[in-house]
């Protein structure tokens, strides 16, 4: 049985003057046990650039991405969450290199007014 990833883009963004984190949407990212186990030691159990574990969701994760996780119920597992840095790390390694693709357009869209960072979230099921 495989393990897949189920990944949520959040933005954080000041709107009317309130800086907050809102749904941007759900993303594919294919199978790859090395790459799981660099974002959540699964399947691999991988640390090469030491992307911090942390076993939960952000505590101020949007209804949306929260919405999509509780649907999963006990299936859903690991769930984590990656900072703009910790992708970052991630996209400097070669061996990420197509991972890293996935990201470009989010981190243009930093660059637009009113958008102030990204992160993603996600967990897995098997």
């Amino acid at each position: 049985m495989g393990c897949d990833i189920h990944a949520h883009v959040e933005i954080k963004a000041e709107i009317k003057g309130v800086k907050k984190w809102v749904y941007y949407e759900e993303i594919n990212i294919p199978r790859n046990y090395l790459l799981f186990g660099e974002m959540a030691r699964v399947r691999g159990e991988s640390n090469i650039l030491n992307i911090k574990k942390r076993k939960r969701l952000p505590e101020d994760v949007t209804d949306t991405t929260l919405f999509h996780f509780e649907r999963w119920g006990e299936d859903a597992h690991s769930p984590n969450w990656l900072s703009r840095s910790e992708l970052n790390k991630i996209g400097k390694n070669e061996d990420f290199t197509l991972f890293w693709g996935i990201f470009a357009e989010y981190r243009e869209m930093t660059t637009e007014e009113g958008v102030l960072d990204f992160r993603l979230v996600f967990w897995f099921d098997n």
